[in-house]
């Protein structure tokens, strides 16, 4: 793909999902993801949208409410709350590689990807093994049938992820006592402020929805990343003090959040192109993760890279609260990797990675072997 396009054509008009206009480069990204005057969430940041009959509070939610439902959740998200759970998240993911390891190869996401997020997700929330596989599946189904244009099987998929939701909120309630983050949401309290019913789902849909699908798509893009660019594997193997940069590279160069959304509030030009009210835009992470006028030669992963402030978790007031979760996960997974299957190699056909659900950048399947 041409990485000129975001410089050429910055910003552009579709008639997609009843008219859109999309945003490619990385100055105008940035400046919107900052505007919350001109542009507003409460629409969804998906085109199109995934809507429950309650909004996925922090991300569908506006400046000043926003800052209520982001304040609750910072606590147990910041990186020195975070940095308690490394030895779970280290535990997961050595258990995670098991099986790929015992076979000499495998399916990197079922086989090991996905139980890494599910796992860390579970422990930390406080949802069982069982329901965060049900909550799993159900957000795959939902995703499916979006990209499908299949309304019954996305209704499917968000009916049974609502369901396991709702038990879980009753059972969460009033468990005053349960350390889970779920159990915290649900029964919070400060100041005299707490959370409605729909305001506490709300919350527990972006937590569980964000701990899910997106470590799990990284995991796997990061693994194909450094077989793709071996020169820069040989570097981790001998200088560990470059994973850190190998996480953002693969966050900048294969980032999972592709597309985010925004409605028009007020009138305004970007790029030159006047918007009203009502317009959407769909800003493209991933073409602006590549723009040229940002970042030098955007096409390499690049362990020295001097600037690398990527939309990888957005930016702003809605950057994504788990990012240091995140990071923690991406993080161990290459550092056992590289401990235990250096020289892993794809298995061909590779396929290309794809746009889930409008929002999710990732692969469907992508086999390794682990040669002797």
């Amino acid at each position: 793909m041409g990485l000129d396009f975001a410089k050429n054509l910055p910003i552009f008009y579709s008639e997609a999902h009843g008219g859109t206009f999309y945003v490619n480069s990385y100055d105008l990204v940035k400046k919107i993801l900052l505007d919350t005057e001109h542009f507003s969430n409460l629409d969804g940041v998906s085109e199109p949208g995934h809507k429950f009959e309650f909004n996925v509070v922090p991300s569908q939610a506006d400046p000043p409410d926003h800052a209520r439902y982001r304040n609750a959740l910072q606590v147990f998200l910041k990186p020195t709350a975070v940095k308690k759970h490394e030895a779970l998240v280290r535990d997961i993911i050595v258990k995670s590689l098991a099986e790929i390891l015992a076979n000499k190869g495998g399916e990197v996401i079922k086989q090991f990807a996905m139980h890494v997020p599910l796992g860390v997700a579970a422990a930390v929330l406080g949802y069982s093994s069982d329901e965060i596989h049900r909550l799993h599946d159900a957000f795959e189904v939902m995703l499916g049938g979006s990209l499908e244009l299949d309304k019954k099987k996305q209704m499917r998929g968000r009916d049974d992820f609502l369901a396991v939701m709702f038990d879980a909120y009753d059972r969460f309630l009033g468990k005053l006592d349960d350390e889970g983050m779920l159990a915290q949401v649900i029964n919070y309290s400060k100041d005299g402020d707490s959370f409605t019913r729909e305001e506490a789902l709300g919350l527990m849909s972006a937590l569980t929805i964000g701990s899910m699908d997106t470590t799990k798509h990284s995991i796997t893009n990061t693994i194909y990343l450094l077989a793709m660019f071996p020169e820069a594997r040989e570097e981790l193997l001998q200088d560990r003090s470059l994973i850190p940069a190998a996480v953002e590279e693969s966050l900048r160069l294969e980032s999972v959040s592709y597309f985010n959304a925004r409605t028009v509030i007020k009138p305004i030009t970007i790029g030159g192109v006047d918007l009203r009210p009502g317009n959407r835009l769909v800003m493209s992470y991933a073409w602006a993760n590549r723009d040229d006028q940002e970042f030098d030669a955007p096409a390499r992963f690049d362990l020295h890279r001097k600037r690398n402030h990527h939309f990888g978790f957005g930016y702003g007031v809605h950057s994504c609260l788990g990012m240091h979760l995140a990071r923690l996960e991406l993080r161990v997974a290459i550092e056992e990797i590289l401990d235990r299957m250096p020289r892993y190699e794809l298995v061909a056909p590779v396929p290309d990675p794809k746009s889930f659900g409008s929002v999710i950048y990732g692969f469907e399947y992508l086999n390794i072997r682990i040669p002797d």
